[in-house]
C-alpha cells in the first residue's frame, strides 16, 4: 500500500497494515537554506523509508521577518536558538509590529524550501509544513514579555498583534497546501501551565490558533503539537485538526486517555531524549506500550518532537527494528 493509504487507515481508526513511523531534528548549519535543506530532509525520508515527512523548518523562521536578530548556534550541541535582540520590548511597541506575508524573505524561502522538498518526494510519502501558534511567535518575538504585557493590561494591543501574525500565518497555511502539502505540524508552546495559565491561553491562544488551522482546513493529515511537560489536557481535543501530538510520558494524558479525549489519533509515543541518549530498552517499553495501549490503531509513532542533535542513525534503524517486532505479536 501506498503510505498516505496506511495513514488515512490510521485516521479511519481502522488496524493498518503497518504502523506508520517517523521522526524530525534540527540542522542549524543548512536549515536557512532551501536547497540543503530539501535535499537533507530527502535524504532521510529515504533513508530511513519514513512513513511521512515533517518539513524540518529552524525554530526561530516565523519571527525573522520581524527584525531580530538570532543566534543558531545553540541548536549544534542539543539546546534552541536564542533571540539576542528584538524590536518588541514595550507594550506599545505591538502597535508598531511590521506587516509581514508570505512574499517576505524568511517566509518565501521556507516555502522555496516545502515547493522544492514537494518536488523531490513526488508523492512518496505525506509532507506536512511546521507552522508556529501566534502566541508562541508573540512570545519568541517579544523575548517572554507578552505576557507580562498583557498582565500589565495591555491585552487589546496584544490581541491587535496576534491578529496581525494570525492573519499572516493563515496565508501561509494556505499556501502550503496550495503547493501540495498533506496538512500542517502547527506547534504551540504556550498551552503548558508552565508557561502560563489555562484562561490566559483560552483568550490569547485558542481564537487566533483556529485562525491559523483554518488556513489548512483543505490539507487532510493536519497535526497539533503540544510543546512541554504540564499541558493544558483540556485543550487537548479542541484544535480542528486530525491528528495530536504531545510528550506522551513527559506529559499528562497518558497515551490512551489522550487519544480517547482529542478523538482523533496521537502522533508520538517516544521520548525523544531516550533517542539522543541512547536508552534503547526504554525506547523499546515505550513502544510496546504505545502500540499496545491503542490496540495497534490511532497510532502514528514518533518521537514527541524533535530529537536534539547529535543523534545516532543506528538507534533509528533499532527503533523500527523494534517496532516490526512488536507490531508482530499485536496485529499479527
Amino acid at each position: 500500500m501506498k503510505k498516505q493509504d496506511v495513514i488515512k487507515q490510521v485516521l479511519n481508526g481502522e488496524t493498518p497494515d503497518y504502523i506508520p513511523f517517523s521522526f524530525w531534528s534540527h540542522y542549524p548549519d543548512i536549515d536557512r537554506d532551501p536547497e540543503k535543506i530539501a535535499e537533507q530532509t530527502f535524504k532521510n525520508f529515504k533513508r530511513f523509508n519514513l512513513d511521512w515527512i515533517k518539513t524540518l523548518n529552524n525554530g526561530m523562521y516565523t519571527v525573522e521577518d520581524y527584525g531580530v536578530t538570532i543566534d543558531h548556534e545553540p541548536v549544534k550541541t542539543g539546546g534552541m536558538s536564542e533571540i539576542v535582540s528584538t524590536p518588541i520590548q514595550s507594550a506599545e511597541d505591538w502597535e508598531k509590529l511590521p506587516e509581514v506575508t508570505i512574499e517576505s524573505k524568511a517566509l518565501a524561502r521556507e516555502l522555496k524550501y516545502l515547493e522544492l522538498l514537494l518536488k523531490k518526494v513526488n508523492g512518496e510519502a505525506p509532507i506536512i509544513m511546521t507552522i508556529f501558534s501566534p502566541l508562541t511567535i508573540a512570545h519568541k518575538l517579544s523575548k517572554g514579555k507578552v505576557l507580562d504585557h498583557i498582565a500589565e493590561g495591555n491585552g487589546n494591543l496584544v490581541k491587535h498583534a496576534l491578529d496581525k501574525i494570525a492573519t499572516t500565518h493563515a496565508q501561509l497555511a494556505h499556501r502550503a497546501i496550495e503547493l501540495g502539502a498533506d496538512g500542517i505540524y502547527f506547534a504551540t508552546q504556550l498551552a503548558d501551565f508552565d508557561k502560563t495559565t489555562q484562561s490566559i491561553y483560552e483568550e490569547y491562544g485558542l481564537p487566533f490558533d483556529k485562525k491559523v488551522i483554518s488556513g489548512a482546513e483543505q490539507g487532510w493529515l493536519n497535526v497539533v503539537h503540544l510543546h512541554g511537560s504540564n499541558i493544558m489536557t483540556d485543550f487537548i481535543g479542541e484544535f480542528p485538526v486530525q491528528v495530536v501530538n504531545w510528550h506522551v510520558g513527559e506529559s499528562q494524558p497518558d497515551i490512551k486517555k489522550g487519544q480517547e479525549q482529542a478523538e482523533a489519533p496521537v502522533m508520538g509515543g517516544l521520548k525523544r531524549l531516550d533517542i539522543t541518549e541512547d536508552n534503547l530498552e526504554a525506547l523499546e517499553n515505550q513502544i510496546k506500550d504505545a502500540i499496545t495501549q491503542l490496540e495497534g490503531k490511532n497510532l502514528l509513532l514518533s518521537p514527541a518532537c524533535m530529537i536534539p542533535l547529535p543523534f545516532k542513525s543506528k538507534n533509528i534503524d533499532k527503533i523500527i527494528e523494534m517496532k516490526q517486532t512488536v507490531e508482530k505479536e499485536v496485529l499479527g
